[in-house]
């Protein structure tokens, strides 16, 4: 069902004074504006303020002047009067949140989104660097397709599915990391249809490489490294920490002795 944006939503909703902002923050060549559909084919700076989504499925309005970009640094920000929980993207395509943005370079999406819906950054051919929230469950068909210049992306570990032809034609793909140790997510057919993945490298949670060498559509890498994620690296750093400090002064004058 279309979702109707309004202008003044931002003014009559009592969303935004329960609950806090939700902030993205992108890089871009020019200034990103809201606009509809035949305006994000037709211009190459237009995102879909109808295709973001509270909760409840209803389009989250964007504060007052929530819309903003520093041309000197190529950076802006989008806010919104609420949680952001879904990028929407319809089976009609009218409704897509970045499609074919190409003046966007980076963005940083926050945490409380769960889905990305079909299509949301689809032919945005300048988007190298996309930063995923940990709160993140799906990834829906088409999200990435044609961004040719994205070249590294981190999936968070709550992806459990992630749809058709998410990263079709992603042709500058050189490193893909991903933090599933035990289950994979659900993929759709061509996942990777005609993105770089046989150059490009997989990087798998330690102890993991196996299951990848064994699944359809992640073995196609054309390599797969295991690495330990940094959530690992910090539990085992706060071990070593908390042992230290119930170290009594002795032992730690004989170690650096020993060290030395």
């Amino acid at each position: 069902m279309r979702k109707i944006f309004s202008l003044f939503a931002a003014l009559t909703l009592s969303v935004g004074l329960w609950a806090a902002n939700s902030v993205i923050t992108f890089t871009s060549t020019s200034e990103l504006y809201p606009g509809e559909f035949y305006d994000q084919m037709t211009k190459m700076n237009v995102f879909n303020p109808n295709a973001f989504l509270d909760a409840n499925d209803q389009v989250l309005p964007i504060v007052e002047g929530g819309v903003t970009y520093d041309d000197a640094t190529k950076t802006g920000t989008i806010t919104f009067a609420g949680e952001l929980v879904t990028l929407y993207g319809s089976d009609y395509g009218d409704v897509v949140a970045f499609m074919n943005c190409s003046s966007l370079t980076s963005i940083t999406l926050p945490e409380g989104l769960t889905s990305l819906g079909r299509a949301s950054f689809a032919l945005c051919s300048s988007l190298a660097s996309v930063t995923l929230p940990e709160s993140l469950t799906t990834i829906g068909d088409n999200v990435f397709q044609g961004c040719s210049s994205l070249a590294s992306i981190t999936i968070p570990a709550n992806v459990t599915e992630i749809g058709y032809g998410a990263f079709m034609d992603c042709s500058g793909l050189t490193d893909f990391y991903v933090a599933w140790t035990t289950m994979l997510p659900t993929l759709g057919n061509i996942v990777f249809g005609d993105a770089s993945i046989g150059t490009a490298t997989l990087h798998v949670p330690a102890g993991s490489l196996a299951l990848y060498q064994n699944a359809d559509q992640w073995k196609d890498f054309g390599s797969i490294v295991e690495y330990v994620p940094q959530d690992i690296k910090d539990a085992a750093i706060a071990a070593v920490n908390a042992e230290i400090a119930e170290t009594d002064n002795d032992n730690v004058k004989a170690i650096a002795t020993d060290a030395a």
